[in-house]
């Protein structure tokens, strides 16, 4: 399948566009939310490993409603009277739901000395590789 770049050519585009996003990372969270639930160190491990995958995901929907100035510049490119059409505060409260259930997984982690050591690892790993030029998450 060859992925197409699409511009974001309307307000409908737009929601459609962070509507399947919010579709996908709400899936992926509840793999690890049935993951945190059954327990166990491996399972919590498993998580610990993806920890920054899930802030990222999380991380990425607050940018959709422009926060730290990201995709402004599209989104203003609509003008404010289409821009008041995007239900903001919505974005905002699936943001927060979404953090809300990331913050229960750290905290699982947390609980778990060996998870938490498989974390600060895999941080650890990834900060030399980021002074190398080669960081991945």
């Amino acid at each position: 399948m060859t992925v197409q770049i699409n511009k974001i050519g309307s307000i409908d585009d737009f929601e459609k566009t962070v509507g399947s996003l919010v579709y996908l990372i709400d899936d992926e969270l509840q793999v690890f939310e049935e993951k945190a639930a059954i327990g166990g160190e491996g399972n919590l491990v498993d998580i610990a490993q993806q920890l920054p995958k899930v802030i990222a995901l999380v991380t990425f929907i607050g940018y959709f409603r422009g926060q730290q100035g990201t995709f402004l510049h599209c989104l203003t490119g609509f003008g404010n009277a289409e821009m008041k059409k995007v239900d903001m505060a919505g974005i905002y409260q699936i943001e927060y739901a979404f953090e809300e259930r990331a913050g229960k997984l750290i905290e699982a982690v947390k609980a778990n000395g060996v998870a938490f050591e498989q974390y600060a690892k895999k941080m650890d790993e990834y900060f030399r590789q980021m002074e190398k030029g080669k960081a991945r998450i």
